[in-house]
């Protein structure tokens, strides 16, 4: 007997941004893109090499993610020395899962698992820049989210300040709390009770949080 194992990856992103200006000191970029990502694996059983009609599928699954998103921010420089940035984002998550294999028991081809949904991811957002002097630059702002699924709302703080020794170099220190979601099947998972019940457990699973520390040095 011989396995005939076949693996797919395929992944594309594309996207159109546009800036405008509404004055000499502000403008407004918005712009649309989509992603997709889709994971294919098959697996099937030659019997032998002179009767290669005799092929016998073994596995066949695949897991199928897409993505809309949609954004819009404003900057405007309020001061010499002051920019402010605000703006949206919404981000359309969905998938497409589905497994086929083979039940040795009855020897037949049966589908285990199967299922698609959908979440929106909305964002919106706030960050100041203020030039303190020639050498100092600090910046802060504030980051608010919500998950569609199992509605949950997180506001993540973010900052940063830049000691500039010369034109051609600089030491920064930023900090910003982030999150993130699982890839989106994870929270459709079913578990079936005694009774029949079927449910989704993992739709309260919440979003993968963590704070970052970043400390950099630039030289021209």
């Amino acid at each position: 007997n011989k396995k005939i194992m076949k693996f797919n990856y395929d992944m594309g992103a594309t996207g159109l941004m546009l800036k405008k200006s509404i004055s000499p000191k502000s403008f407004i970029e918005s712009g649309v893109g989509t992603s997709y990502s889709g994971h294919l694996y098959s697996e099937k059983l030659r019997f032998n090499d002179i009767d290669s009609i005799r092929i016998l599928p073994i596995h066949n699954i695949s897991n199928i993610q897409r993505s809309i998103s949609i954004f819009s921010s404003y900057q405007n420089k309020i001061t010499p020395n002051s920019t402010i940035r605000l703006g949206l984002s919404s981000k359309i998550l969905s998938f497409n899962l589905n497994g086929d294999a083979i039940d040795y028991r009855y020897l037949s081809y049966q589908n285990f698992m199967k299922g698609s949904g959908n979440a929106i991811l909305n964002n919106i957002f706030i960050q100041n820049k203020r030039t303190i002097s020639n050498q100092v630059e600090i910046s802060a702002g504030l980051s608010l989210s919500n998950f569609s699924l199992n509605n949950e709302t997180l506001i993540e703080p973010r900052a940063s300040i830049k000691y500039n020794f010369s034109n051609s170099s600089s030491l920064s220190f930023g900090f910003g709390r982030h999150s993130q979601t699982e890839m989106l099947f994870i929270y459709y998972i079913q578990k079936e009770a005694d009774d029949g019940t079927i449910s989704h457990p993992n739709t309260k699973l919440k979003l993968s949080k963590s704070n970052h520390f970043i400390l950099s040095y630039d030289k021209l």
